[in-house]
This record gives C-alpha cells, structure tokens and sequence, in this order.
C-alpha cells in the first residue's frame, strides 16, 4: 500500500528513473547522434545532412527541428573511424625506441646517429592546439633547419593527442620533400602514446586516423627511398638538453 501512497517523483528516484523531460532530452539527443553518423550507403543519410544543414523557413520535418535544437551535433563533424584501416599484411616500414625512463630517453637522444633526425612536438598555449616539425642533417654542416607549422584549432575541438599526431605527418612531409634521403632517419617527439601507436598494429580509435595516415607515408617512403633508407620513431623527454626538442616545443 505504501506505493499507492508515495509521490511518483520520489518512486522514481529510488527506481533510478530520470524525471520525463530529461529522458525524452536523452532520447532525442541518442537519436540526432546516431542518426549524424549514418555510413554513406544508408537511405537516410543524405537526409538527415540536408536537414542539418540548415533550418528552412517553411515545410519543417521533424528532423530539422531535431538538428535545431542539437545544434551542437553536425554530420559533418563526425570523426569516422575505420574498423580496418589498412589493408592486410600492411607494415608501416619503422622501428619504434621508446625509452623507459626519462634518463635513458634523454641519453639516447644524445647519442642519436641518424643522418636525417626530425624533431615533431604538438601543444596547446591560450586554449589553442598547434603542431610543429623540424628537420637537420648531420652530414652537411652549416644546412639551414628546415621547418613545418601548423594550427589545428583551439582546445575545445582537438586534443594534444591529435596535435602530437600532426606533428608526425608534418614530421613525414619534410622526409618527403628532403633531397637525397636516402639515409638512416630518426623522428623524436616527447609523447610516449603518439610513438607507440606510430608503430604498433592497426587499431582504430579517435584520433587514429591520423596516425593510419602517417603510416601510409611512411610505407611510402620506404618504398622508393632503397635498401639504404630506414626510419626509427622515437621518444625524447620535453624540456630537455635537445636543441630539436627545445625548438619543437617552441615552434607548436
């Protein structure tokens, strides 16, 4: 008898039932979403695109009203994530060395031979991310430093993951466009998740796509650079005694 008696409001709390207005607010924001993220081949995508796009004046559906008053959720936004992202047998053609400790990162910096050494770094300053890249030789003195910017947009949209993931293709488009490359050549940033993943399997998650199409650079230089062409990836401490880190950071 005592449920006869009970407010609905307070049954609700103790069944861990949200109140009506916000399950129905849960509900239309699950669908908007799911719907933002159909795949190209589904009937309904070019649909709900169109009515996102833009709120028209006369003959509303209710999927205009929907994308209005989400006006947060854009299909276009949607960051798409492969189940597969590379095909079978793909090798990103690397070698991955990353250091234990900060001392054993920051000594093997120091003793680092490569010919061509690429120092990448992603950060955010003032709610902005940015990526940064730099390229120098050791077998031609006095070469000027060759270097890459790039701003990704500000804090709310992009993680220093992605900006770190930048700062690798940035690191790549310089090796693409080196003369004579065909050397022993080393990448050192100062994120421990972004070298790892650079070099291990074909896992998707957010942000990975940029690292997939890091891989698909390398694999293409390896390719036409030669036998004597190899690339390692590695870890460097930040704020270390490296001019190429200390100009990394800068830069992003």
């Amino acid at each position: 008898g005592g449920l006869h008696s009970t407010a609905t409001a307070i049954c609700d709390a103790h069944a861990t039932l949200l109140p009506m207005q916000i399950m129905v607010d849960k509900a239309c924001f699950c669908a908007a979403s799911r719907m933002a993220m159909l795949p190209p081949t589904h009937p309904l995508r070019a649909m709900v695109h169109r009515c996102a796009r833009r709120f028209v004046h006369l003959h509303r559906s209710p999927l205009h009203y929907l994308y209005h008053i989400y006006s947060s959720i854009h299909p276009r936004q949607m960051e798409v994530i492969s189940p597969n992202p590379h095909p079978t047998g793909f090798s990103a053609q690397l070698s991955v060395d990353c250091a234990g400790t900060r001392e054993e990162g920051s000594r093997r910096d120091q003793n680092l031979d490569a010919v061509i050494q690429v120092y990448s770094d992603g950060s955010g300053l003032d709610g902005k991310m940015g990526a940064a890249a730099f390229l120098q030789r050791t077998d031609k003195a006095g070469q000027r430093v060759r270097a890459l910017y790039y701003h990704l947009g500000t804090a709310e949209e992009h993680t220093v993951f992605e900006s770190e993931a930048v700062g690798l293709l940035l690191a790549a488009q310089l090796l693409k466009t080196e003369c004579d490359a065909s050397q022993s050549t080393a990448i050192r940033l100062d994120n421990k998740a972004a070298v790892t993943t650079a070099g291990g399997g074909t896992k998707s998650a957010p942000g990975h796509y940029i690292i997939h199409a890091f891989q698909r650079m390398t694999a293409h230089l390896a390719d036409v650079r030669g036998p004597r062409y190899s690339l390692s990836v590695g870890w460097g401490p930040g704020y270390e005694d490296s001019e190429g880190n200390q100009m990394a950071d800068k830069g992003a």
